[in-house]
């Protein structure tokens, strides 16, 4: 005999129903466990509807006759129970309990509430595939609302990040302005206070003069002023050159940039030239591989080119007459050359003279404009002579202050004009 068969027959025993109907608490709660566990192995197949039913009057009386919730929920989870085995049940429980779920509303929060919600599950649908298309569909919007609780969680996360992130951001940016506020009032402050020092500055000085112009004699003052106003005159001169520096200094760079570069590009060249003739001078000290044919002809042209090119020998007495004749040439020459040179400075004065009457010629004002001082200058001798040699001196400096490419550049342009 099986478990299934022995628990059949132990449900239609009428001293189970006798054990159910008692009145003690704890037998009852023992027996809808037995009932339950029986239910859960061996299912109802074996049951008659008549037994079902007896159950079924016995679990609805004391859900709806008794207080406990314990008893309560024993009964309801046996409800449950036989509900899940046998879907007669259902159909029994719809039939024969038509007024049963407004009876248990009084059960709701009494501890039990997923019990009860299937036991009204089961008392609205007409079968068991209903009651459990119910329960997906119940697990269904559990689900659906686990999963848009998280979701919620999650965007209320990230919100609150972001809220954080903008408050933070927002803290940083107000503390920068507040700084930059703060660094500009301080500048200001700053500003005013070294306005106000020069202005006491210069207040103090100009009471320091007042005082000096007070106390000093009649006689010092006009001293006192030039010696003043030759101060501020060399005040405003430093003042203005260090400007016009200060406005040279990007073309000194350029200059200087220039420059460098130039000395770059003659490092190259001169590296290139020295790297140029080594391997010129290496090309003709390394001689190719000569045979001894090649050889012999090349030392037999070499000895006719010395017969047919003797070399000169002098005598003795040729080289010493050769000598004195040097001798007497440079004798000669050193006793002429002083005359030669002052005859060509004199040369030189008078070309230079004669060139500048005729710029001073060309450059002669009209005889109602003349002045004095020009007929000063065409009376003087030194006067034009001094100016030519104040414009060579200018020029001559001019010419070393320029770079040397510039330099190599008119030189050049004059070779070409004269060519």
């Amino acid at each position: 005999m099986s478990y299934k068969t022995l628990g059949g027959k132990a449900l239609m025993s009428p001293r189970l129903l006798q054990l159910l109907i008692t009145d003690d608490k704890e037998t009852s709660i023992v027996v809808m466990n037995f009932i339950r566990s029986i239910v859960e192995l061996s299912g109802l197949l074996h049951i008659a509807e008549n037994d079902i039913c007896c159950f079924l009057d016995e679990l609805v009386y004391k859900l709806t006759s008794t207080s406990d919730a314990i008893i309560g929920r024993s009964a309801t989870k046996t409800v449950n129970a036989l509900a899940e085995a046998e879907s007669r049940v259902v159909h029994l429980l719809n039939r024969r309990f038509i007024g049963l779920k407004p009876l248990l509303k009084r059960w709701q929060f009494k501890g039990f509430q997923p019990e009860l919600q299937k036991l009204l599950s089961f008392l609205t649908a007409e079968s068991a595939a209903v009651t459990e298309e119910q329960e997906y569909h119940a697990a269904a919007v559990v689900i659906q609302s686990t999963f848009r609780g998280y979701k919620t969680r999650q965007m209320l996360h990230r919100a609150e990040k972001a809220l954080s992130s903008l408050q933070r951001k927002y803290r940083e940016t107000k503390a920068a302005n507040m700084q930059k506020k703060l660094a500009d009032q301080q500048q200001r402050a700053l500003q005013e206070q070294l306005v106000a020092s020069r202005q006491l500055a210069l207040r103090n000085v100009r009471n320091k003069h007042l005082h000096y112009i007070g106390i000093l004699p009649a006689g010092a003052l006009d001293k006192y002023l030039e010696g003043r106003e030759f101060e501020a005159a060399t005040k405003i001169q430093s003042v203005w050159r260090g400007r016009q520096e200060r406005k040279k200094l990007d073309s000194r760079y350029k200059d200087a940039k220039v420059v460098k570069a130039v000395i770059i590009i003659q490092q190259a060249v001169r590296k290139w030239l020295a790297r140029k003739r080594t391997e010129r001078m290496r090309r003709l000290f390394l001689w190719p591989h000569l045979s001894d044919e090649k050889h012999v002809q090349l030392q037999a042209d070499i000895l006719r080119w010395r017969e047919q090119h003797p070399m000169e020998v002098d005598s003795q007495a040729r080289q010493e007459e050769r000598h004195n004749r040097a001798r007497e040439l440079l004798s000669m020459h050193l006793l002429t050359a002083r005359s030669h040179q002052l005859k060509d400075q004199h040369i030189t004065s008078l070309l230079t003279r004669l060139e500048i009457d005729s710029n001073l010629l060309l450059n002669a004002p009209k005889l109602h404009e003349a002045s004095a001082a020009d007929v000063e200058v065409y009376h003087s001798f030194s006067l034009p002579v001094s100016f030519r040699a104040r414009e060579a001196h200018h020029s001559q400096l001019k010419q070393q202050q320029t770079r040397w490419w510039q330099t190599y550049q008119e030189e050049h342009d004059d070779e070409e004009s004269g060519a």
